[in-house]
């Protein structure tokens, strides 16, 4: 739904961590191969200077004028000489050329190869796990969305000519189904599954909300309505969702709100709501369960909510759906329906469900009540006929209350469970700062744009988990509780859209709305416009977050170890002819090293004439000194 929005990249903060854990870096994974393939390097530098440091140390710990033995003195030239895994080898090698010399031979390799190893396997571990300043490829990493026409959608207002067919018109229709589409599609993978790793399930800042079920909730409705009794509705209510958590809008702790959505659902008795009379011959029912088209100047009303004409029970027509919903105060001025006062609502907004099953045949009884289907017939079917069962219910009628509640963390005090107009009105009154006022703007019509009928509006059938398994009107049965299962999967559909359109706010095609909407950029709201720039997504195999601390702390400690090797012995150096009068564990530590012992060994065969800076690593032969390796 979300994978085609852009992803920036760069420096930000992300406020999932606290403090200075908070400061990220986005790249894309060619770049993020690059920078992790670099600290590895530098780690595996460190580690070798660090391994200078280390085996100065030791040097100068068993330096001493007095004497030693060899297996002593071939430790110090090892320990100046060479780094660490050629330090163990040699150490290796040493003990096994005096074996049987010593008693304590073994101890000593075993105490003086322990250091060496320790360092090599400490900084090889840190340059295999400095990979960890980033998420994995293959796994999900946080990162923000481009900033594209971010802002509200403001639906044109029509005029009374036009509003009639102001949403009847194809381009607002096709827009409409194309999200209810895409939020039932991602509802179905992603929600549907225990656990799914598929990519196009790892999009939004949570893969899906938390939400509750109560099969025996209490009727919505009134007039004993509720078709299976007063606990008989179906009720889905998420957790308190966090507004950075679960939907992604990047905020403080203390600029963040919590939001919960409760839908209560049940199939509906309205036999005595319900009008038939001959049209050409035709039985045409109509449902009158509250007028329709109810909107500016009452410009095109309808008495009826439903109108069904009936079909012949073997036309092959199966499954179709219609939808309607009664908001209080609806922002988009669409014409809806008002309802009868049993399914009213002040304190809910209320959809409404209208299915036909039309000339479906199951090959076993379904007493689900939605599709109670127990009319018995014969199919003829090749050399024999079966027995079949169509719909009992000429229109089965569901229908759905969803209420919001918002909620200050910082106060614990919430709004009452109400309709979306009436919830976001009373978040004004409990005690919200500016930048948690401008994440209530923000989901106030997105929460609109979730209502349970958004997710059936515009698909029909489509919508229908029941349409799973027909084949040309055909179908194998349904559980007795399928309908339980159709609102469950309308209910994710309605939170899959809820997450999608928060996104939406902040990046959008505004070609999608051109003749039916307009862009509001929030430009004049500083908190508004800073969520523009904050909106949170998850990105797998094409952009990596670096955490900043991370790659601070490596590269400060790591240049911290590289100038301590360079300064550490001209100071240690110092310190001894400052308190001791001569430097001798540094002298020795100079006389250890290889160029010196080659020096050492010429000058006792009088060769390199007069040698020079024999007080430096590199001593220098007399100009024009020549002599064979052999010598």
């Amino acid at each position: 739904m979300a994978s085609n929005y852009k992803i920036a990249t760069g420096r930000w903060e992300n406020y999932s961590n606290k403090g200075w854990l908070a400061a990220s870096l986005t790249l894309d994974v060619q770049t993020g191969a690059i920078l992790i393939a670099a600290t590895a390097t530098f780690i595996t530098i460190v580690g070798a200077r660090f391994w200078t440091i280390l085996s100065f140390c030791i040097h100068q710990i068993r330096a001493s004028s007095l004497e030693r033995d060899g297996i002593h003195h071939q430790h110090q030239v090892i320990y100046k000489n060479t780094s660490q895994l050629s330090t163990f080898w040699l150490l290796t090698r040493v003990a096994w050329a005096w074996r049987g010399t010593s008693p304590r031979n073994l101890l000593r390799f075993m105490l003086f190869s322990l250091p060496p190893l320790l360092c090599f396997a400490v900084f090889t571990t840190a340059s295999v796990l400095s990979s960890r300043i980033a998420a994995p490829i293959y796994a999900t990493s946080e990162v923000r969305i481009v900033p594209e026409s971010c802002g509200f959608v403001a639906f044109a207002a029509p005029t009374d000519e036009e509003y009639s067919i102001q949403f009847g018109t194809p381009l607002y229709s096709q827009w409409a189904t194309r999200k209810s589409r895409q939020a039932t599609d991602y509802a179905r993978n992603c929600y549907g599954r225990a656990e799914s790793s598929a990519a196009s399930c790892r999009v939004f800042s949570a893969l899906k909300l938390p939400y509750s079920t109560n099969t025996t909730a209490t009727c919505p409705f009134k007039g004993n309505r509720c078709y299976l009794g007063q606990q008989g509705a179906l009720e889905m209510s998420t957790d308190w969702l966090d507004s950075h958590d679960h939907l992604g809008i990047n905020a403080q702790i203390e600029n963040r709100i919590r939001l919960r959505k409760v839908a209560t659902c049940s199939v509906l008795n309205i036999n005595d709501l319900i009008s038939a009379s001959p049209v050409r011959g035709v039985d045409v029912y109509e449902y009158y369960l509250g007028p329709r088209g109810l909107g500016k100047d009452s410009i095109g009303t309808t008495n009826s909510t439903y109108t069904w004409r009936e079909s012949p029970r073997f036309d092959s027509i199966g499954y179709t759906m219609a939808a309607d919903k009664a908001v209080i105060y609806d922002p988009y001025q669409s014409q809806g329906w008002v309802p009868i006062e049993d399914l009213n609502r002040t304190d809910a907004d209320v959809s409404i469900f209208f299915l036909n099953s039309n000339g479906m045949r199951y090959f076993q009884k379904v007493l689900d009540p939605l599709f109670y289907a127990d009319r018995e017939f014969s199919v003829p079917l090749r050399y024999e006929n079966i027995t079949a069962y169509s719909s009992t219910n000429l229109t089965s009628v569901l229908a759905c209350t969803d209420q919001y509640q918002i909620q200050n963390p910082n106060t614990n005090t919430a709004t009452e469970l109400t309709s979306t107009y009436k919830a976001y009105l009373q978040a004004l009154q409990i005690g919200l700062n500016n930048a948690q006022l401008a994440a209530v703007a923000r989901l106030g019509l997105t929460s609109y744009d979730s209502l349970m009928f958004s997710s059936v509006g515009g698909l029909s059938s489509a919508a229908l988990h029941a349409s799973d398994t027909t084949f040309q009107s055909l179908s194998p049965g349904l559980p007795d509780d399928q309908w339980r299962t159709e609102v469950t999967g309308w209910f994710n559909t309605s939170l899959a859209r809820l997450q999608d359109t928060i996104i939406s706010w902040a990046s959008k095609d505004i070609a999608d709305y051109e003749g039916f909407a307009t862009l509001v950029h929030p430009t004049e709201f500083p908190e508004l416009a800073n969520m523009c720039k904050n909106q949170i997504v998850k990105n797998v195999g094409q952009y990596q977050s670096f955490s900043v601390l991370g790659i601070a702390v490596i590269f400060a400690v790591g240049l911290l170890i590289i100038l301590l090797s360079w300064i550490l012995e001209p100071i240690v150096g110092w310190w001894q002819k400052r308190f001791r009068g001569r430097s001798s564990g540094c002298e020795q530590w100079l006389l250890s090293s290889a160029l010196q012992l080659q020096r050492l060994a010429l000058q006792k065969e009088n060769l390199g004439g007069h040698w020079t800076k024999c007080d430096g690593e590199v001593p220098i032969a007399e100009h024009g000194a020549k002599w064979s390796a052999g010598t």
